[in-house]
């Protein structure tokens, strides 16, 4: 179900880079901003470079060729930042002529306004394999669930698991039950759930699911998280149809969290794994089989390759997905993906989201990845330890 698409063009990806050429990610101060939202005027000038009320910035983004400026989060607790770093003062900047990053990286980092200035990163989901007896779930007797079923049978339905993957068969036999519902959103008679096709429609104008704003509110939207109708999760995925620079890539933006493309079942495998009702006589058993389950979707596929590393803006719309948990009350965060983390690099923003996760209480499982580098997703968290 494609129901709000957004269309940008995005910059040829070299695999041999972990990065995006020609998009930097900046925070800037409070006192430059001179607020915590983000809220100042981005306009352009007549050769579409980028004008700000700061005149340094001005400069340069006129040297460097910056053409495009944009606040990357969304926050319900505006004043929460960690060391003066506030999530809505975090913009993507994208330069005509991608040769330049590095000197503008620089140049960035040597300001005072600056916080932290980076790169667009590129993440990847981390893949189970498809071995033919998987089902046979032979880990429970490795990790001793059974005994730790003997002490709490299933764990707590008062607990919620919230799951950032692919996406999953929400509406599966083994999974429905465990399904946490925004029953703030779930109006009778307004919102309807089909649990055999695997949609959800309702009265949000302009689109079931659209994305709404801080400044131009959905009126569907009854719990205002700026999400319209988000009953089960949020979709922040989307997919490109090439891998040129005259690609373009469309984010859902939209309510739609089931598991749309069939060949890709990570998401599903993941959340049986951790919350499969168990003790129903069917299927198969989740480790925590009695918790809830609130998934939200931030695969990327590019369907000229048949590949699903995630080439385009994974950062942005992985950490709203961990800040979009957060508020809606989840317990446990599990992050279904991981990056190699080179010599010098960072990943402010996504440490950032994930303070704020531990912050408001909330535990967040890194994966451990697939291969032998070492795992971005881990590295922060092993600084908390």
């Amino acid at each position: 179900m494609l129901v709000s698409l957004i269309s940008v063009s995005i910059m040829s990806y070299v695999p041999e880079q972990n990065y995006i050429p020609g998009i930097l990610v900046i925070c800037l101060s409070k006192q430059t901003v001179g607020n915590t939202q983000g809220d100042f005027l981005i306009k352009h000038d007549s050769e579409g470079i980028v004008v700000t009320p700061f005149k340094w910035f001005n400069s340069l983004a006129e040297e460097y060729g910056i053409v495009n400026m944009q606040r990357r989060h969304r926050i319900k607790i505006k004043d929460w930042n960690v060391d003066g770093k506030y999530p809505m003062n975090i913009f993507t900047i994208i330069l005509e002529d991608s040769t330049n990053d590095d000197d503008l990286l620089g140049a960035l980092n040597k300001r005072s306004e600056i916080l932290f200035a980076e790169r667009e990163f590129i993440y990847k989901s981390d893949f189970v394999p498809d071995d033919e007896h998987l089902e046979d779930q032979w880990y429970l007797y490795t990790i001793q669930a059974r005994e730790a079923w003997d002490i709490q049978p299933g764990g707590s339905s008062d607990v919620v698991i919230g799951f950032i993957d692919t996406g999953i068969l929400w509406n599966h036999e083994d999974l429905w039950d465990n399904m946490y519902e925004n029953e703030t959103e779930l109006v009778q008679d307004v919102v309807f759930v089909n649990l055999v096709q695997g949609t959800i429609t309702g009265d949000c104008p302009g689109g079931h699911g659209a994305l709404s704003s801080y400044n131009d509110p959905c009126p569907a939207d009854r719990d205002g998280n700026g999400y319209c109708n988000d009953v089960l999760g949020w979709n922040f995925g989307g997919y490109s149809d090439g891998n040129s620079s005259q690609a373009n890539v469309y984010f859902y933006n939209n309510n739609d969290t089931f598991q749309d493309h069939m060949e890709v079942l990570h998401g599903t495998a993941v959340v049986g794994l951790a919350s499969a009702r168990g003790n129903n006589a069917n299927g198969v058993a989740g480790v925590a089989y009695n918790t809830k389950i609130l998934s939200n979707n931030n695969l990327l596929v590019n369907f000229n390759l048949n590949y699903y590393q995630d080439t385009n803006h994974f950062l942005v719309r992985v950490s709203n997905s961990v800040i979009y948990l957060v508020e809606a009350g989840v317990d446990i965060i599990n992050c279904s993906f991981s990056a190699e983390r080179r010599e010098l690099e960072s990943f402010s923003e996504l440490e950032l989201a994930i303070q704020y996760a531990i912050d408001n209480e909330v535990l967040v499982i890194a994966a451990a990845g697939n291969g032998l580098a070492v795992q971005l997703s881990l590295l922060f968290l092993q600084s908390k330890m």
